[in-house]
């Protein structure tokens, strides 16, 4: 059965999976600079070892919730949802653990660029 993707897939895809990368991005990389503090390749393999879990099985129950949508009958829904449960499964296991800790890992302290890092926190002073 052939049937032509729906004008709004694409879109609604979009919107959801680049939402998703960034809140998860600021999770992981907000770990991965408290991490950092002297060495930032053994602050990637804390934050991926502290966080991968967490990551990962928020990706698995987001992905199997949005393949749910496909045992529905309307052909948009079940597109949403194989197209964006494809995306967080790509997003979970490529980007989230190997992209971005070997980005952070090759550019290193200038992850942080332009902000500067104090000594202590801003609220403890």
């Amino acid at each position: 059965l052939k049937t032509d993707i729906a004008w709004p897939v694409p879109l609604l895809a979009f919107i959801v999976l680049v939402a998703v990368g960034a809140d998860y991005n600021m999770l992981l990389i907000s770990r991965l600079r408290e991490e950092s503090q002297n060495n930032i390749r053994i602050g990637v393999l804390r934050t991926v070892t502290n966080t991968g879990s967490v990551i990962t099985s928020a990706g698995l129950i987001f992905a199997a919730s949005m393949f749910g949508l496909m045992a529905g009958t309307i052909s948009i829904m079940t597109q949403v949802g194989l197209i964006i449960g494809i995306g967080l499964l790509l997003d979970t296991f490529i980007v989230r653990t190997i992209v971005v800790p070997t980005i952070a890992t090759l550019v290193g302290r200038a992850s942080w660029w332009p902000s500067t890092r104090t000594a202590t926190h801003p609220a403890s002073r």
